[in-house]
């Protein structure tokens, strides 16, 4: 890197090749070569740090920065061929000479399918810890459009079909069980005599709770008469449903100094959680994921802070590790936080768990549970002042994630 001083060899590149495709699922693959994935993860050319000073050189140096770099992914097969055909195993770096490729690499500016990530920062009261920052996060984007369905009837198919999962231990539903399944229309059509058509996933809960929540906590703490002792860093991410796309930009291009973040509270999916919607759901439950992995500190304050509350909620760990319920697995690399992780910050992922509105046209504020949503509000609020005004938590868990 050149804040290093050393020389980035592959400054004046035409592309970059690198052999790491054998692995990759072909629909991996495609998904890879999409315009929005590509640009994530392409990495931005940067003039040498020790380079003359000329003005040839400057020249070439803004040109590259500004060019797009060429980053080609190949399997060994096609690598092979580069070289003539001969073993990869076999060449020996600087000394093997390849064959010429002639190629013409077309650059395309294509409107987005997604709005921007939103940052804001509320300064910090003390002139020094205030360029240090507490990062609270939620993504501003869902699942968009999909088939127009009588949202009545799918509200009550959801239902049924979730009361139907937990009973069987949250594994996934054969096509034959949910065929079982039928919704009894006629108290509801008493009520709405005409099917209510909607084709919108509004994304109440998913993640209208935790955007939401984020504006209430940004004006608490604006209105407080004195800030926390560092900044608070508020993004709502945009593009977490295709791919964590938002966190990956902001977190490769960050607003602040990457090492200034002293952790990243994310908010995602905060606005359930009852018996019916997922095992020991109830009016206290509230899941964190994360919390102790790359900081026990963070975890013991996650604690601490709730056993403060008027009445603590019901903290729920069992995400942290590995579960035989269906689309439970991974929830830690599945939203936005992984991204701050990544780069070494500790993280802390509150969530009320999944459920039968879950990316569906039937996920609509009116079935928020809003006293429970308060709690949880207030509660992460204490939380992220307290990362404010107290000490930095230190890197002393055991499970760093892993890029």
């Amino acid at each position: 890197p050149a804040r290093f001083g050393m020389v980035n060899r592959f400054l004046d590149a035409a592309a970059v090749a690198t052999m790491d495709l054998d692995g990759v699922a072909p629909s991996r693959r495609a998904q890879l070569a999409a315009p929005d994935v590509a640009m994530m993860a392409a990495n931005p050319r940067r003039p040498a740090a020790n380079a003359p000073v000329d003005s040839m050189v400057l020249l070439r140096q803004a040109l590259s920065t500004i060019a797009p770099a060429a980053n080609i992914r190949l399997t060994r097969t096609a690598a092979s061929r580069l070289f003539g055909g001969a073993p990869i195993d076999g060449l020996i770096p600087g000394a093997a000479p390849g064959t010429r490729v002639t190629a013409a690499l077309h650059h395309l500016a294509l409107p987005s399918n997604y709005g921007r990530n939103v940052v804001a920062v509320i300064p910090g009261s003390d002139p020094v810890l205030r360029h240090q920052y507490v990062a609270v996060g939620a993504h501003n984007d869902h699942v968009g459009f999909a088939a127009p369905v009588d949202k009545d009837s799918i509200r009550t198919f959801n239902v049924v079909r979730n009361r139907m999962l937990i009973a069987n231990e949250m594994i996934a539903l054969t096509p034959a069980q949910l065929a079982t399944i039928r919704v009894n229309m006629d108290s509801i059509r008493r009520a709405i005599p005409q099917p209510r058509l909607d084709s919108i996933n509004n994304g109440a809960d998913d993640d209208g709770s935790g955007s939401m929540a984020m504006l209430e906590i940004a004006e608490a703490i604006q209105a407080m008469p004195v800030k926390p002792k560092r900044s608070t860093l508020f993004v709502w991410h945009t593009g977490e449903e295709a791919g964590l796309l938002g966190a990956a930009y902001f977190t490769a291009n960050p607003t602040v100094p990457i090492d200034s973040i002293v952790a990243q509270v994310n908010i995602d999916m905060i606005g359930r959680g009852r018996g019916e919607d997922l095992p020991g759901g109830g009016p206290n439950y509230l899941a964190v994921v994360g919390s102790s992995f790359d900081s026990r500190d963070l975890g013991d304050l996650v604690r601490e802070v709730n056993r403060r509350q008027p009445t603590p909620l019901e903290l729920d760990n069992k995400y942290d590790t590995t579960l035989t319920w269906s689309g439970y697995n991974n929830i830690y690399g599945r939203s936005d936080h992984y991204m701050y992780a990544q780069k070494g910050i500790p993280i802390a992922f509150f969530f009320t768990g999944l459920h039968g509105d879950y990316h569906q046209r039937s996920d609509e504020a009116q079935y928020i549970d809003f006293p429970h949503y308060t709690r949880i509000t207030r509660y992460i609020h204490d939380l992220v002042s307290a990362l404010g005004d107290g000490p930095r938590p230190r890197m002393n868990g055991t499970r760093v994630a892993v890029p």
